[in-house]
C-alpha cells in the first residue's frame, strides 16, 4: 500500500503509522531483561524494613528473632534459623510470610503501629532472592564516609556559582560624596547610586525614624514616653540609645522570633488531616526562640542547639539539668515542625513517614542553607550542582533520629525524673499548672539506623547505592565535609545532626551567614539583597548588592555571630535613615527603590497591624510565654483569638498558628502560610483588608476602648486629637489635620444625636471619638511604614 499519495483519509492510516512506528522502535531499541532476583536492599526495604522490624528489629525481637540483616535472619531465634540460603521452602520467613501469618493480625492496624500485609509481588520476589541464595550487597564501611568526591562540572549546575564560594573580603567602594556616610554599608549602597547619578534621599524626620524602628524591632508602634524620650533627646547619639531601648525591650524577640518560627514551619498543630491536632507542648520552642533573640544568642548557637540539643550534652545522666541544658533540648523543636499525622494509624505508613522526613528536610535546607535540597531528592538537581546521591547522603544525617522503619509518632515525649518541673514553670512558662514538663523534640533512638539507599525517582520500592552520612560535595568543596569529631556528649546519640551543626556554622561556610544576614536585611526594607531567600542557587535571583552581602556575612561572623550587632550595623545607617519620599531622578533611575534611593514605603505585615490596634486601645496583654491561644468563630463568622477575662489581647505570635484555618483579619492581610514554611510573604492590597477592618466587631470595640482611653486622660477636644495622632501616628496633627478632626468629630456627634436621641451627652461624644478613632485605624498611614 502506498502512502505517499492518499486520495483522502484513511481510517487505516493512524494504526499504520503508529504500527510502523513501534516496530521501528522495537528495532532499534534494546529489550531491558528484567533482573534475574531481586536485590538485597529491594528485599530488606520492601518486605523487612516495612512490615517485620516493628516486632523483629532494634527496639523489640520477638521470639529472640532480629530481620534487619541477612546475618541476623540466618542467626535466626527460638525456633531456629530464619533464612536458609538457597532455600525458599525451608525458610521460617519464607513460610510465615507466603502463608500469611505474619505479619500478625494484631499489627495489622493497630494505634502505635501500621503495618500491611505482604503482597504477592514481594511474596514472589523474596523467594527469588532466598532461592539465588540470598546474595548480598556490597557493604560501605560502617561509619560516615567524610571522604569528598570531586566537585560536580556537569551541564547542570556550577560548582563555582557564588553562593557555594565562601564570602570573600571586599574592601569599601569609595564614593563621590564621602559626607553622606554613615557606616560601611552606605559606600556599598551609595556608590551603586552614584553609578546611575543618583544618590541618598534626605533623611527622614525624627517621628518617622521612631515609628520604623519601633515596627522593626518590636512590631508596636512607639508609647508616647519612648517617643518623648527620644524627641527630647537634643544630645549627640541621641538616635543611636533610641535604637539601643528597642533592642533592649522583651517585645523584640517577640518580634523577630516570629520571623523565624514562619522559616521554620512552626504551628501549634500537626497538619496534614482535617482534624489539625494540636500539638500541645510545641509552644515552649516557640518560647526558646523568643527567649534565644532577647538574649542575643549567638547565632552559630542558636543553630547548633536547634539541630542537635540533645547532643550537646548527656542529658539522661544529669541529676538536675540547668535552664541552658533544658533550652537546648527545647531547641531540638525545629526538627519537629514538618506537617505529621503519623499518630494515626491510616496516616502512619512508610511513605507517609517518609513524607515527614522529607518535608523536614526541606525546612532545614531552604531556612538554613537557602538550597531546594528537595529537587534533589528523584533526580540529579537540573540548576545547581547537587546530585540525589547529595540529598540522601544529607537525609542520613537525620536517620537516626527520624528513621521511617523503626517510627516515633509525634507525641511529646516526657522529660526523664531529673527535670525539676517547678523550676520549669516559674522559669519558662509561669503555667503551674501544667502537667509532667513535656517537650517536643527530636532525640537519637539510639544504636544502628536501618540503611539509607538513594532511591531511584524517589521510588521507596527501588532502592539503589547504600550511602552514608554527608553533605552537598559543591558546598563542601569550599569547607570541607561534615567533621569527625564534633565533640558529641551524649553516647547514645550518633553526633551526626551535632557534626552537621559545626559544619553549618564554620565561619568560612559559603550560606549559613549570607542567608541569615539576607533575611534580617529583608525584614528591614521589605526585599532580601536576595530577592530568593530560600534559593540562593542558580535559578534564584542573583544579589542586587553582592559585595554588601559578602562583607555583611563576614562581619556578622566577627561579631561573633550576633544578630543585635547586625541591626545596629544596618539601622544606623544613612541607607536605612532615608526619607521614604519619591523624588527625581530616582523616580525615573530607581522606580522600584531596588537601588536604595530612598526607604521602601511598605505595608505593615499582618500581625503588626492586628497588634498595634490593641496597643492603641490599651487592650494590648504584655504577658510572655505559654500554651497557645485557640481560635473562636464570632456570629459573623470571623475567626479570631478570645479576649482574656480582663477583656484584654494576647499578641499574635501567641495566638493558635494553625495549618488549616488562621485568624480572619491575619490571613487577609497576607499571615504567612506554613507549606511547608514561609520564607517571604505576600503584601497584597485588596477591598477585603478595608472591609474587615471596618466592619470587625473587635475593632470597632477596639475602637471604643481607645475612645474611652482619650476621655480618661482629658476632658479636652484638643488633647484628645493631640493623643489621638500620637497614638495611632506617632506625631502631633499639623493645624489643617486638627482643625480637619475638630469639624469631623463634631459632625459625628451631630450624627449620633439625631440617630439616638435619647443617648446622654458623654455616651454620644464617646460614640463620635470612637467613630473617628475607627477611621484613623483604617488610614494609610496607620496601614503603612513611611
Amino acid at each position: 500500500m502506498k502512502a505517499s499519495r492518499l486520495q483522502g483519509p484513511s481510517p487505516f492510516a493512524p494504526s499504520i503509522l503508529i504500527a510502523s512506528t513501534c516496530l521501528f522502535l522495537a528495532s532499534v531499541s534494546p529489550t531491558k531483561a528484567a533482573p534475574a532476583h531481586p536485590t538485597e536492599a529491594e528485599v530488606m526495604n520492601n518486605i523487612f524494613n516495612t512490615h517485620c522490624i516493628v516486632c523483629h528489629g532494634k527496639r523489640v525481637q520477638e521470639a529472640d528473632l532480629d530481620l534487619r540483616t541477612r546475618e541476623s535472619m540466618i542467626r535466626g531465634g527460638k525456633s531456629g534459623p530464619a533464612l536458609i540460603p538457597g532455600k525458599a521452602a525451608s525458610s521460617l520467613v519464607y513460610q510465615k510470610i507466603a502463608r500469611n501469618e505474619m505479619p500478625p493480625k494484631k499489627n495489622i492496624f493497630g494505634d502505635q503501629v501500621y503495618v500491611r500485609r505482604v503482597d504477592a509481588r514481594d511474596i514472589s520476589a523474596l523467594k527469588n532472592w532466598i532461592n539465588a541464595g540470598s546474595p548480598q550487597a556490597r557493604r560501605p564501611g560502617l561509619k560516615p564516609d567524610f571522604s569528598p568526591t570531586p566537585a560536580d562540572t556537569s551541564p547542570r549546575g556550577n560548582p563555582n556559582h557564588w553562593a557555594f564560594q565562601p564570602p570573600r573580603p571586599v574592601s569599601l567602594p569609595p564614593v563621590a560624596a564621602p559626607a553622606s556616610l554613615r557606616n560601611p554599608i552606605d559606600n556599598f549602597i551609595l556608590s551603586q547610586l552614584e553609578e546611575k547619578g543618583l544618590s541618598f534621599s534626605p533623611p527622614a524626620p525624627n517621628h518617622v525614624l521612631i515609628r520604623r524602628a519601633s515596627f522593626d524591632l518590636t512590631g508596636l508602634p512607639p508609647d508616647e514616653e519612648t517617643i518623648d524620650t527620644f524627641i527630647s533627646d537634643t544630645q549627640p547619639g541621641a538616635y543611636e540609645r533610641m535604637i539601643e531601648r528597642l533592642l533592649a525591650s522583651p517585645h523584640y524577640g517577640e518580634r523577630w522570633a516570629k520571623y523565624w518560627l514562619d522559616g521554620a514551619g512552626y504551628t501549634d498543630t500537626h497538619g496534614v488531616i482535617d482534624r489539625d491536632q494540636k500539638r500541645e507542648y510545641i509552644f515552649r520552642y516557640r518560647d526558646y526562640v523568643i527567649r534565644a533573640f532577647n538574649s542575643d544568642k549567638p547565632y552559630d548557637r542558636f543553630v547548633t542547639e536547634q539541630l542537635a540539643g540533645d547532643e550537646l550534652e548527656d542529658y539522661q545522666s544529669i541529676d538536675r539539668l540547668t535552664p541552658d541544658q533544658i533550652d537546648a533540648l527545647v531547641a531540638t523543636g525545629f526538627l519537629r515542625t514538618a506537617p505529621d499525622a503519623t499518630d494515626e494509624g491510616a496516616f502512619s505508613k512508610v511513605v507517609d513517614r517518609f513524607a515527614v522526613l522529607h518535608t523536614q528536610l526541606d525546612i532545614v535546607s531552604t531556612a538554613l542553607m537557602g538550597l531546594t535540597l528537595e529537587c534533589a531528592r528523584c533526580h540529579d538537581h537540573k540548576f545547581d550542582p547537587i546530585t540525589i546521591t547529595d540529598y540522601y547522603r544529607f537525609s542520613a544525617i537525620f536517620r537516626t533520629a527520624y528513621d521511617p522503619y523503626d517510627w516515633r509518632t509525634p507525641d511529646p515525649i516526657m522529660h526523664p525524673h531529673n527535670l525539676e518541673v517547678p523550676a520549669w514553670n516559674q522559669r519558662f512558662i509561669d503555667h503551674p499548672s501544667d502537667p509532667g514538663g513535656r517537650i517536643h523534640g527530636l532525640a537519637d533512638l539510639g544504636g544502628d539506623p536501618t540503611p539509607v539507599h538513594v532511591l531511584h525517582r524517589g521510588d521507596l520500592r527501588r532502592p539503589r547505592e547504600r550511602v552514608q552520612a554527608g553533605v552537598p560535595e559543591a558546598v563542601a568543596g569550599a569547607i570541607g565535609p561534615l567533621p569527625t569529631d564534633p565533640d558529641c556528649k551524649n553516647p547514645r546519640s550518633s553526633g551526626n545532626r551535632l557534626a552537621l551543626a559545626r559544619w553549618l556554622t564554620h565561619p568560612d561556610h559559603p550560606l549559613t551567614a549570607r542567608v541569615m544576614v539576607n533575611k534580617v536585611w529583608q525584614h528591614h526594607f521589605g526585599r532580601p539583597i536576595v530577592a530568593t531567600p530560600g534559593n540562593l542557587g542558580f535559578s534564584g535571583s542573583p544579589p542586587t548588592h553582592p559585595q554588601l552581602l559578602d562583607w555583611l556575612s563576614i562581619d556578622f561572623v566577627q561579631s561573633g555571630w550576633s544578630l543585635k550587632s547586625l541591626h545596629r550595623r544596618i539601622m544606623h545607617s544613612q541607607t536605612y535613615r532615608q526619607s521614604s519620599q519619591v523624588r527625581s531622578p530616582g523616580a525615573e533611575k530607581d522606580p522600584e527603590g531596588i537601588l536604595l534611593s530612598r526607604y521602601p514605603f511598605r505595608r505593615l505585615d499582618a500581625e503588626a497591624i492586628r497588634d498595634s490596634i490593641f496597643k492603641i486601645s490599651g487592650q494590648l496583654d504584655p504577658k510572655m510565654y505559654g500554651p497557645a491561644i485557640d481560635l473562636e468563630r464570632s456570629e459573623e463568622g470571623e475567626f479570631r483569638t478570645p479576649p482574656s477575662a480582663e477583656g484584654t489581647f494576647r499578641r499574635s505570635l501567641y495566638g493558635i498558628q494553625r495549618h488549616m484555618k488562621q485568624s480572619t483579619l491575619l490571613e487577609l492581610f497576607d499571615g504567612p502560610a506554613m507549606t511547608p514554611n514561609c520564607l517571604e510573604r505576600s503584601l497584597s492590597t485588596v477591598p477585603t483588608q478595608a472591609l474587615q477592618l471596618w466592619n470587625s466587631e473587635q475593632v470597632r470595640t477596639a475602637s471604643m476602648h481607645l475612645a474611652a482611653r482619650l476621655l480618661r486622660t482629658s476632658t479636652d477636644r484638643v488633647s484628645h486629637i493631640n493623643h489621638l495622632y500620637r497614638l495611632v501616628f506617632a506625631r502631633h496633627p499639623s493645624h489643617l489635620e486638627h482643625q480637619n478632626a475638630q469639624d469631623a468629630i463634631e459632625g459625628l456627634e451631630e450624627r449620633w444625636r439625631s440617630s439616638i436621641p435619647s443617648e446622654s451627652p458623654s455616651r454620644i461624644e464617646r460614640n463620635a471619638l470612637a467613630t473617628f478613632s475607627h477611621v484613623l485605624l483604617n488610614s494609610p498611614e496607620f496601614l503603612f511604614l513611611d
